[in-house]
């Protein structure tokens, strides 16, 4: 546990063999006194499995941390070889109709695509200017031979990429 001005962190980790938790929970002593809580798993070859116990393990803690239902920001991040036959707009396309969504703004260059969007999955989303959105999906490829980063977040994401 440490203090970095007004805001107080605690740290908690867990590692065996190939899979890394950690439980972040930050609090800022302001007029607001917010306090975020991370779950993050990190690891190689997860599988369906271990998701199950990683999201037995959340629920437990979840029932025993919160008094009421708090807001959920999810945000998954993986990576595909270079093989893809197509170009990351195709790729983002096929993600938007996995999810049944609709996009709502996105940005396009050559190396990197994101896209904010609304699925009707579930109910949580943000307002933006133009309508609501609870979804971002983004893809980057690194240099040629290298891997394509994607990430999807709901309502939004969360993580760096």
């Amino acid at each position: 546990m440490k203090r970095e001005r007004d805001l107080w962190k605690a740290i908690g980790t867990r590692k065996s063999e190939d899979v890394n938790e950690v439980i972040l929970l930050t609090y800022a002593i302001d007029e607001h006194s917010n306090a975020y809580i991370s779950y993050h798993v990190t690891g190689q070859g997860l599988k369906e499995k271990n998701m199950t116990h990683f999201q037995n393990v959340f629920q437990t803690n979840y029932e025993k941390i919160f008094l009421s239902e708090p807001i959920i920001f999810s945000c998954a991040t993986g990576e595909i070889n270079d093989k893809m036959e197509s170009v990351l707009s195709v790729e983002i396309q096929d993600l938007l109709r996995a999810f049944n969504a609709k996009p709502v703004e996105s940005l396009v260059e050559e190396s990197f695509t994101s896209v904010s969007a609304y699925t009707g999955l579930w109910k949580e989303a943000l307002q933006t200017k133009k309508q609501e959105m609870n979804l971002q999906i983004a893809l980057r490829k690194t240099r040629m031979g290298g891997q394509t980063t994607i990430v999807v977040g709901t309502p939004i994401i969360t993580s760096e990429y």
